[in-house]
């Protein structure tokens, strides 16, 4: 007798197995589907949302009259804005097409303070007015609406919602003067100055005046007089107190302010010089140093003053000569120290002057100090007037001294070495020449010189800036 293989499957289990398996896939394959439309309009939506948003700033950018239909019908009872926008319009993008509907309607907003035919000849008409401001009242402003739809994969629309405004293109803003009174553009003033502010509405489409101001340097002082009601012209008159702690003497903006009952602003600056009180006193020469980075620099060092409660921070500076006069103005970096040091330029080398020195402030000047006298350096000068094979020769130039019967004494080293004497010449010679040799080709050779004047007991008289030659 056979028996049956009791590892094998009967065609019941093979059966169920593959109606499982049948089941299964049915549902992934659903699943997959259902996921793949959803993914297909999310991409639909977002190209939808570009949409909108590129139309709308595209509205957003033109002017308020160009907001509103093509075919707009203004008349009664519709009013429908008037513009350049179709009411709809068909695109594709990315392969799919979507339509694009437009929304335009005016608005009023009850916020505005202003009721239905306020300021109007007759209020049951609707063509009324809103303050002189060029607008009707129920005619606020525009409340746009761009709605994007599309029918695939299947039918959904998307819509943004804007309210823009026309208010800043049709309002003009006020006029500002000072009146004819007030002191001039860039006068001097001290004391208690009176400054009259003119606030004048512009036109027909501009609004009265309800705010006139005054600001002293930047919002040091601040004034601001209330108009009301509100006028077309109004005038205010402010009093400054220049002598006072806040305004110390010096250059200020003086701005006039006019606003209108619309919030906007027109200003007007003037610029006025502070001058309370002359410098006090005389500054005081402490020093005049020459120095040795060039022949045409001195060094000052004297004493601040004030000019009443204030430093003075500018000073004039004369300089004097046998022959001319010269007058400088030096600026102190910090005034407020009792002594400071400054630099003048531009001197003749070898030259004796007399400095002194007076305060300046915005007109007045103090009394002039002290003078001192001092004697600038020699400027040594050279140039190369010989070449011959590895030779060099160059010429040495320096100013000879007004006066001067004593020596000149030259000096050379190497950099760092010992100063080694050149030459010694007598007034009124002032150059020399020195011969070198250069070491190697594409090496430099550097000579240093200076020049010491010494008078017949070889005291030290004057001396020049070390240069540096290199060949």
């Amino acid at each position: 007798m056979f028996r049956l293989n009791q590892k094998g499957l009967s065609m019941v289990e093979i059966l169920i197995a593959t109606l499982v398996m049948f089941l299964a896939l049915s549902i992934l394959m659903t699943v997959m589907g259902v996921a793949g439309t959803i993914a297909y309009n999310s991409r639909v939506m977002d190209r939808a949302t570009f949409l909108a948003n590129q139309r709308m700033e595209y509205i957003r950018s033109l002017r308020f009259d160009q907001i509103g239909y093509v075919d707009a019908d203004s008349g009664y009872p519709k009013y429908e804005p008037s513009g350049i926008l179709p009411r709809r319009e068909t695109t594709t993008l990315a392969g799919i097409q979507f339509e694009i509907t437009y929304s335009v309607n005016w608005v009023d907003d009850p916020k505005d303070g202003l009721k239905d035919g306020q300021n109007a000849d007759n209020p049951q008409d609707e063509d009324y007015y809103d303050g002189g401001r060029a607008q009707y009242n129920w005619q606020d402003y525009k409340r746009v609406r761009v709605a994007v739809s599309w029918e695939k994969p299947w039918p959904s629309s998307f819509a943004l919602v804007s309210n823009i405004s026309g208010l800043k293109e049709f309002a003009v803003p006020p006029l500002v003067f000072f009146t004819t009174d007030t002191p001039a553009n860039n006068s001097i003033v001290s004391g208690e100055v009176q400054i009259g502010v003119i606030g004048m509405q512009s036109t027909t489409a501009g609004a009265a005046i309800s705010n006139i101001g005054l600001e002293i340097g930047g919002g040091i002082l601040v004034f601001n007089e209330l108009v009301s009601p509100p006028q077309p012209l109004a005038i205010k008159y402010f009093s400054w107190d220049t002598d006072t702690t806040e305004t110390p003497d010096g250059i200020y903006e003086i701005r006039g302010i006019a606003r209108d009952s619309q919030g906007l602003e027109a200003s007007i600056s003037y610029f006025y010089i502070i001058n309370n009180y002359p410098p006090q006193g005389s500054p005081t020469l402490v020093s005049i140093e020459t120095t040795d980075s060039s022949a045409r620099v001195v060094k000052l060092t004297f004493t601040t003053i004030k000019d009443g409660r204030d430093w003075v921070s500018s000073y004039q500076a004369k300089t004097q000569t046998l022959l001319d006069t010269n007058y400088t103005t030096v600026t102190v970096p910090n005034p407020q120290e009792g002594t400071v040091t400054v630099f003048l330029t531009g001197l003749a080398p070898w030259t004796t002057y007399v400095c002194t020195l007076r305060g300046w402030s915005y007109g007045d000047y103090s009394e002039w100090g002290n003078p001192l006298a001092f004697t600038t350096l020699m400027e040594l000068s050279w140039e190369l007037t010989g070449s011959r094979g590895n030779e060099r020769t160059i010429t040495l130039r320096w100013q000879n001294g007004d006066g001067f019967v004593g020596r000149y004494e030259v000096y050379r080293r190497e950099p760092g070495g010992k100063w080694n004497p050149l030459t010694t010449t007598l007034p009124p010679i002032a150059s020399c020449t020195d011969t070198l040799t250069i070491k190697e080709k594409g090496q430099p050779t550097v000579r240093e010189y200076k020049v010491e004047a010494r008078d017949g007991l070889g005291n030290l008289v004057n001396y020049s800036p070390v240069i540096s030659v290199t060949f």
